[in-house]
Parts: C-alpha cells; sequence; structure tokens
C-alpha cells in the first residue's frame, strides 16, 4: 500500500529503489573476476569452469530480459520488479553457501533471470517516475550509480576475498534487495492489469535461438570452432530465429518482439551502438583476473585498480544525460568513444610496465568514456519509442547488451586461451626438454591449479623455469592481443557512428 507521499518524496523514494536494484545487476556483473582465483583454488576448477561461473549470469539475462520487457508491458512494472528482487535475494543466498562449482554456476543462472526482470521494470518506473525534460538527467545518475557500483564491485570484492571470504560477494546482496523491496513497496504505483496475452511461442523459440547461439560461443574454445558440436549450435540457432521471425510476425496482435521498433533509424543507431560497445568493453570483465595473474596484485589491489574507474564515472553519466537534454544524443556518444579508443590503447601500452600509476589515465578515461557514450544511447534508445512498447524496447536493448556481455566474454576468453596455448606451444618446442610437453598439461599455473603444479614439480628444476617463464611471456602476449582486438572494435564503431549520424542528418535536411 503507498504511503501519502508528496510527489518530489515519492519520485526519490522510487528512484532509490531502481537504485538498488540496479546497483545489484552492476555489482554482480564485475565483483565475481576479482574473486575468481580464489574461488578456482577452493573449489580446484579449471578456467573454462570458471568463465562459466561469470558468463552462466549473462545467458540467462541474455535469454530471459526481452521475456521480461514484453511482461512488464502487460502485467506492469511494479509486480515484475518485486518478483525480480525477491529471485535475486532466494539465488544470492544460494550462491553464497554454494559447495561446488556446478552449484553456483546454477544459482548464477537464477541470479540471471532476477536480473532480467528488474532491467527493464525498472528503467520504465524510472521514466514513470520523472518529466520528459528531466529524464536525460535521471537515466545518466541511475547509470552514474549503477556504472559506480560496476566499477567499485571488483574493490569490495577483492576486499572481501583477502580478508573475509569470496562468500560475501554475494552475502551482500541480500541487504540491497530489502532495501529496494521496501522503498519499491511504499513509492511505485500499482499498475493497472492489461488485456494483452503472452506469445509463449514467440518466447520458446527465442530462448532455445539465444541458448544455441551464445552456447555455441560459449563451448568453441573448448569443443573447438569446426567441432560438429558447434556447427550443429549454429545451425539449430539459425532454424530457431528463422522460425521465431516467422511466428512473430504471424501474431499480429501480442507479438513476443515488435518487429517496427527497427523501423526507427535513431533506435537501429543505438542497437549497434550498444551490442559493439558491450562486445569491447567485455574484455574488461578479464582485467581484474589478470592484474593478480600477470602483475601479481592482491585481491584488493587488483580490486583497487578497477576502483580507479569509478572517481568519473558519478560525474560523467549526468554530465552525459544533460549533454543530450541540451542537445543531442550525438555530442556525448562520439565524446565517449573516443574517450574509450584512448583507454584501450593507453592500456595496452602500458600494461606491461605492472605500474597502477602508469594505468590510471586509461582507467580513468574508461570509466569516463563509457559514461558518455552508454548514457544517452540507451537513454535515446528508450524515449524513441511509445510509452506502451518501452518495456519492450528496454528489454530489446538489455538483451543486446547481455547477449553481447556473454558472447564478448566467450569469444575474448576463446581468444586469449587458443593464443596463449598457440604461443606457450611454440616456445616448449624451442627448447629439447620441453619439446614433449603440451599446453593443456599446465591449465590454470598461473591461478595455481594443483593439476598444473603437480605437473610443473615432476619437472627438473631448469625446466620448470622455461615452463613457467614461457607461459607467463604466452599469457601476457594473449591478453594484450584480446586487448588490442577490442580497441579495434571501438574505432571501427566511431566510423560507424560518424557515418550514421550524418546520414541521418543529411535524411533530415532533404
Amino acid at each position: 500500500m503507498l504511503l501519502k507521499l508528496s510527489e518530489r518524496k515519492r519520485r526519490w523514494l522510487g528512484f532509490i529503489s531502481v537504485v538498488s536494484a540496479i546497483a545489484l545487476i552492476f555489482t554482480d556483473q564485475s565483483i565475481l573476476p576479482v574473486a575468481i582465483p580464489t574461488i578456482q583454488r577452493d573449489f580446484q576448477t579449471t578456467s573454462f569452469q570458471t568463465q562459466w561461473m561469470i558468463n552462466a549470469y549473462f545467458l540467462s539475462m541474455s535469454i530471459f530480459i526481452l521475456a521480461s520487457g514484453t511482461i512488464t508491458d502487460i502485467i506492469g512494472r511494479r509486480r515484475i520488479f518485486l518478483l525480480g528482487l525477491s529471485t535475486f535475494l532466494f539465488a544470492s543466498l544460494f550462491c553464497a553457501i554454494a559447495m561446488n562449482s556446478i552449484w553456483l554456476i546454477s544459482f548464477r543462472v537464477v541470479q540471471g533471470i532476477g536480473g532480467a526482470m528488474m532491467i527493464p521494470s525498472s528503467y520504465a518506473i524510472l521514466l514513470d517516475l520523472f518529466p520528459a525534460d528531466k529524464r536525460g538527467f535521471a537515466v545518466g545518475l541511475n547509470t552514474a550509480v549503477g556504472s559506480f557500483f560496476l566499477v567499485a564491485a571488483p574493490y569490495i570484492g577483492g576486499v572481501f576475498t583477502q580478508y573475509l571470504s569470496w562468500r560475501w560477494v554475494f552475502w551482500i546482496n541480500i541487504p540491497i534487495c530489502f532495501v529496494g523491496q521496501i522503498f519499491a513497496i511504499l513509492a511505485i504505483e500499482k499498475p493497472e492489469i492489461e488485456k494483452e496475452k503472452f506469445d509463449f511461442k514467440g518466447f520458446f523459440l527465442f530462448a532455445l535461438f539465444m541458448l544455441c547461439f551464445i552456447l555455441a560461443f560459449m563451448q568453441a574454445k573448448e569443443w573447438g570452432w569446426i567441432s560438429p558440436g558447434i556447427i550443429l549450435l549454429f545451425i539449430f540457432a539459425i532454424i530457431f530465429f528463422i522460425f521465431f521471425v516467422t511466428i512473430v510476425k504471424k501474431n499480429t496482435k501480442n507479438p513476443f518482439l515488435d518487429f517496427s521498433l527497427f523501423k526507427s533509424k535513431g533506435y537501429k543507431i543505438v542497437s549497434m551502438i550498444i551490442i559493439l560497445i558491450v562486445l569491447a568493453f567485455s574484455i574488461t570483465i578479464f582485467w581484474p583476473i589478470y592484474y593478480q595473474y600477470l602483475l601479481s596484485f592482491s585481491p584488493t589491489k587488483a580490486g583497487i585498480a578497477s576502483l580507479i574507474g569509478a572517481a568519473p564515472v558519478m560525474i560523467m553519466a549526468p554530465v552525459a544525460g544533460n549533454l543530450m537534454d541540451r542537445f543531442s544524443p550525438k555530442l556525448p556518444i562520439i565524446i565517449g568513444l573516443f574517450l574509450l579508443l584512448f583507454a584501450f590503447i593507453w592500456f595496452t601500452i602500458f600494461f606491461k610496465t605492472g605500474s597502477l600509476m602508469l594505468l590510471m589515465p586509461g582507467l580513468l578515461m574508461l570509466g569516463a568514456g563509457a559514461s558518455f557514450a552508454f548514457t544517452p544511447a540507451f537513454a535515446y534508445g528508450i524515449t524513441s519509442v511509445p510509452n506502451k512498447i518501452r518495456g519492450m524496447a528496454t528489454g530489446v536493448l538489455g538483451t543486446f547488451r547481455n547477449g553481447g556481455l556473454a558472447i564478448g566474454i566467450a569469444v575474448f576468453g576463446s581468444v586469449i586461451l587458443n593464443v596463449e596455448h598457440l604461443f606457450f606451444s611454440h616456445d616448449l618446442e624451442k627448447s629439447v626438454s620441453t619439446s614433449k610437453l603440451t599446453p593443456a598439461m599446465f591449465d590454470g599455473l598461473l591461478a595455481k591449479a594443483p593439476e598444473a603444479l603437480d605437473a610443473l614439480n615432476k619437472l627438473p628444476k631448469n625446466v620448470q623455469e622455461i615452463v613457467k617463464n614461457g607461459y607467463f611471456t604466452s599469457s601476457m602476449s594473449a591478453f594484450l592481443i584480446a586487448n588490442i582486438i577490442a580497441g579495434s572494435i571501438i574505432f571501427l564503431l566511431i566510423i560507424y557512428v560518424l557515418i550514421s549520424f550524418k546520414t541521418k542528418k543529411k535524411k533530415r535536411a532533404n
């Protein structure tokens, strides 16, 4: 039951509730990687399994976020928002008490479902709370807080992992869930029940398409890109997508996905911007891990390195929103993309130094660039469609965002692993004493995996040094190549945005 609050108080209590949800979603995207080396030692898992711990969250969110957006438009924002918070709380509890990697991965999937419920409903609630001339600022401020948690989470996770336990990265979610639920009940209005129906056939086919498509990328490095299993997954993904499009287009009354969204030139541009930004940005998920592996940072220091990027986020996201309100989304988006390009170039050049001070300019520009590019793009995409389908529009952009992250993590993980094995194999072949060894024998050596250490300790001392140096050098090269690829994606996106906005301006002039 709503309290009798002034419009201003209701607005800000609702805003706090939305921010709580966004904080949860963003925190659990980046808090786990810094704890991965510790979890890997505790559960004695492979590097491939630890990547599933990260990516299971994005996979389930990618599959369910569009359905949640559609349901948001049907049953109301408040109901789906509260259900998402409850689901996230339940999943976080079971992640915190996980006894093995399968347990943890399974409830990371449930976490993703809870997050998928909250994203479309939270943005729709936010746009309802603020007037049209304040929406850019509101979305910017909301993104600033969310981005702060995204960047600060590795530091928080590092402190928990080093001084308490990695399990606290999940325990911390529970009080935040309660805060979000209480303020949502107090301040967010109950919606009217719509008579529209949910397109279950469309959802089922879309879920199968997304599952096969993303799973193919995630399993490719384990099975091989041209293995029968991967080829079949891609074939099934194409088949399910064709059936999905056919079914959805026939359902003109209540389609699972309204393709009229993409008739808007602006919405199409924003969709491409979000996909490519998050695809490139997914490499940063690996940064806290490789701070520890390659630079010998402690979990806390690795978290501090990520926290540095939080400094400009709180300032730049609202500034980007204001620029959008006053001018257009073009200006902050282009500024943000150039800042991101600078960040990746700087990071790639100075990572080998191992100096946190030298990495700082790149880290600061990363946070500023992400705020400038992402905030106005997302806000512009949502506000460019009619109010009645904003839940769906948000769900589509959320699908692109989380699907891009899931694919990006899988692709960059595959690039790092394959390039690392290629270079390491070449190094092993150089010496007679190591020519019969294979990279697979030492998988997880940097994380001090028991099997890798056991294989290393069986070798003579001089051979151990050759193997350790070769593995380290190969890992460093593979990691830097992956970051160069990420920077190249941003460079191509800059060209696309400049051409697209220029073309759009010419059409308006005509």
